[in-house]
């Protein structure tokens, strides 16, 4: 629900709300490709089994009001919402993540820790090391600051343990440039442009492999430079 190439909801406020929207159109929509054909036409089920009558409805809010987040749907079937703050200021960044779990219909605030507090305006994504699978982040800014960082982390659900990965992301060897949007393809995450604080966007294409935590600069280009809204 960040940015996806053109990064629109990154600056947006995010509540709960439309990540129970999002685990509803999900069920729609499994329905739509021909799974589960037999089911009365008034009951729908996704692939893992739970109920699902097509339409809209409210959740239970996030534990704090939130923007310049991250949501990952895990292989595990919840929701995590990473990074991100209650508010644009100082001081004001999350330090931990939140979990949704659709089959309780609740939140919860997990134990692992961030690494720091840039947490804002990061690019996150599942990806599989040695079988595992993991919620890797890239870069970040701190509320009401003017700088980034490209460091990298991997949150483990199962676990709820955050590693440090000793790859920083290239593209901020500036000291100024967030993560553009962004895609995972053949267990490879991609970086898609950047924006550099208060200066302009950028065209660079990036590619992370997470078993040998390696980074490429691809010789493609994006045709426009661009960062997030």
């Amino acid at each position: 629900m960040k940015k996806q190439v053109n990064s629109t909801v990154k600056a947006q406020l995010i509540r709960s709300a439309s990540f129970l929207f999002l685990f509803s159109a999900v069920c729609v929509f499994s329905f739509a490709l021909g799974q589960q054909p037999t089911l009365a036409p008034t009951l729908k089920r996704n692939p893992s089994g739970i109920p699902c009558i097509p339409g809209w409805s409210a959740g239970p809010d996030l534990p704090s009001t939130g923007v310049r987040m991250v949501v990952v749907l895990f292989s595990n079937g919840k929701f995590y919402a990473m990074g991100g703050r209650s508010m644009d200021g100082v001081g004001s960044d999350f330090a931990h993540p939140f979990e949704y779990d659709p089959s309780t219909n609740r939140w919860t605030i997990k134990s692992a820790t961030y690494p720091d507090n840039q947490v804002s305006n990061m690019a996150c994504a599942v990806l599989n090391d040695t079988g595992t699978d993991y919620i890797y982040c890239v870069g970040g800014s701190a509320g009401g600051q003017t700088t980034a960082t490209g460091r990298v982390f991997r949150y483990n659900p199962v676990t709820d343990t955050i590693d440090n990965i000793s790859a920083p992301w290239p593209g901020d060897t500036d000291g100024i440039t967030l993560p553009g949007g962004f895609a995972v393809l053949n267990n490879k995450l991609y970086i898609l442009g950047g924006f550099r604080i208060n200066t302009a966007m950028t065209n660079q294409i990036w590619e992370f492999t997470p078993t040998t935590n390696t980074w490429v600069l691809k010789n493609a280009v994006l045709p426009v430079a661009r960062g997030y809204t």
